[in-house]
């Protein structure tokens, strides 16, 4: 379905009722993890994904929201890192702090209608409106690696806006935790997948090595030998020798001395249309960089 594009978008007010911290159903226990090598080359970086609903709700916003509180709370206990906070070592290296101290949840409401939307230009109707920031603590229990938005429109239609710290999740997982939750808050029998949270597979070589052109491919020799387990085993041991700065870094500055960038990612297997929280499939949805 094409979004309808309005002039207004920019325009419409916004107001936060509620902002609260959710934390696991169960308490985990706590545990320090090391970022691994892949995982080191990436900034701080806040990543933002949104979804539409049309006004065919089953239940009351009420109590939709409660639902969401509960499923997001009880999907934390598998997801338990996702739930922490972000050290750093003696020797400053960042690290994740299993700590249960939860994700942030905000309700919101915008009298506009979703139609009112540009959806051509998320910086426009999306960035600072609908997506919540990870920039600020809350409550003073630290900044989290992830917090969710749930605006009600006037019309009667939902927009959950999602932002994830890139450095502890990536597309893929991402995609995995947003469709447990959406499985947990419509009462799926169908048993969600548990992360992953094993090192060793990222770990390098014990004689790490690489080779030289990793540091300077062409776009499409990089894009033919990323399929393959022995350039991520070099990218590997690249950052345990080489030791670069983020990668991301250089994407996001806009260097004056390079005209474009090719941005690969995982996230273009994202189930989009898995994230139905038992009001019904999302009608538009997609990713955001600000």
């Amino acid at each position: 379905m094409s979004p309808v594009v309005s002039t207004i978008s920019k325009d419409y007010e916004l107001k936060i009722i509620n902002t609260e911290v959710i934390v696991p159903a169960l308490p985990m226990q706590q545990r320090i993890l090391s970022l691994s090598n892949l995982g080191l080359t990436i900034p701080p970086v806040s990543v933002h994904v949104f979804f539409y609903y049309k006004n065919h709700l089953t239940r009351t916003f009420a109590s939709t929201l409660s639902h969401l509180k509960t499923s997001i709370s009880k999907v934390l206990v598998s997801y338990y890192v996702s739930a922490g906070r972000m050290v750093t070592d003696s020797i400053g290296l960042p690290k994740v702090h299993c700590n249960n101290k939860g994700v942030r949840l905000t309700q919101a409401y915008a009298a506009a209608a979703l139609s009112q939307l540009n959806l051509y230009n998320p910086d426009e109707s999306v960035q600072g409106k609908l997506v919540p920031s990870l920039s600020k603590p809350f409550q003073e229990d630290g900044i989290p690696f992830f917090a969710a938005q749930v605006t009600e429109f006037g019309c009667g239609g939902i927009v959950v806006g999602c932002t994830l710290d890139h450095r502890v999740a990536d597309a893929y997982s991402a995609n995995m935790f947003l469709t447990s939750w959406a499985k947990l808050c419509r009462n799926d029998s169908t048993v969600p997948l548990n992360p992953s949270i094993t090192r060793s597979i990222l770990c390098p070589r014990d004689s790490p090595a690489y080779c030289a052109e990793i540091n300077n491919m062409l776009i499409h020799d990089a894009i033919q030998s990323a399929a393959n387990e022995e350039h991520f085993q070099s990218l590997i041991d690249f950052v345990e020798i080489a030791k670069p700065t983020p990668v991301l870094a250089k994407i996001y500055c806009r260097e004056d001395d390079i005209q474009s960038y090719v941005l690969l990612s995982s996230g273009l297997r994202f189930s989009l249309y898995e994230v139905d929280f038992g009001w019904g499939k999302p009608t538009f949805g997609n990713y955001h960089f600000p």
